[in-house]
């Protein structure tokens, strides 16, 4: 695996604190619950974080915050394209690929609607329930996160085993086929009740007067 980009936001020695100095891995892992881990399982954990974090996600939130006029969604609704033809090859199962095509419109849909009730000049309906679209658009990303993730363990399984100096194996591929389908059909479903609050303008947050309380 290549080297992660340099982290923008978080200095690596302050996790290297937090974990050492702060939770005590070393004493965390002489408990009975961690025994079937060591520090190299950790360091191999941490580095597939940090590779997502800063080689994948960072690079495409700055895109969508630096870009005007819907580019930015642009570009994040070229890059599911990509992955769902890489699972389409793969031999991903068809639903969770439409699924997730399915969660891309949803959100170039709903963005569109609220955008225009700012542009309409009606700043409050169009951010009355912002944290359900986030926690919308942030379920979706994640979905597709675990579709890419879904098209390696395909085309891992079909070449040879194990791969890695880890020895990934053929049990270590399919449970990530089994998380990708728990968030794909369990978690990503909840787009639709989120998208129907952020356009319904359901206000009782809004009304709700502090001294009532």
């Amino acid at each position: 695996m290549s080297a992660a980009p340099t982290n923008p936001l978080i200095d690596d020695r302050d996790v290297e604190l937090i974990l050492d100095e702060v939770l005590d891995l070393g004493r965390l892992l002489r408990l009975p619950h961690f025994a079937d881990h060591d520090r190299e399982t950790c360091e191999l954990l941490l580095a597939s974080t940090r590779e997502l974090a800063r080689g994948q996600l960072y690079p495409a939130y700055r895109a969508l915050d630096a870009a005007r006029g819907g580019a930015g969604l642009a570009a994040l609704g070229a890059e599911i394209a990509v992955t769902c033809a890489r699972a389409r090859a793969a031999g991903v199962e068809a639903a969770w690929i439409a699924a997730v095509e399915r969660a891309m419109s949803v959100i170039a849909g709903l963005t569109a609607e609220l955008a225009g009730r700012g542009l309409a000049g009606s700043a409050e309906a169009m951010v009355l329930h912002a944290t359900d679209y986030l926690d919308l658009f942030a379920t979706a990303v994640v979905a597709w996160q675990w579709l890419d993730l879904a098209a390696i363990a395909h085309e891992a399984l079909s070449g040879p085993l194990p791969r890695g100096r880890a020895s990934r194996d053929a049990g270590y591929y399919r449970a990530k086929l089994a998380a990708a389908q728990y968030w794909i059909r369990t978690e990503l479903p909840r787009i639709d009740h989120l998208a129907a609050l952020c356009r319904d303008g359901e206000d009782s947050y809004l009304r709700l007067d502090p001294d009532w309380l």
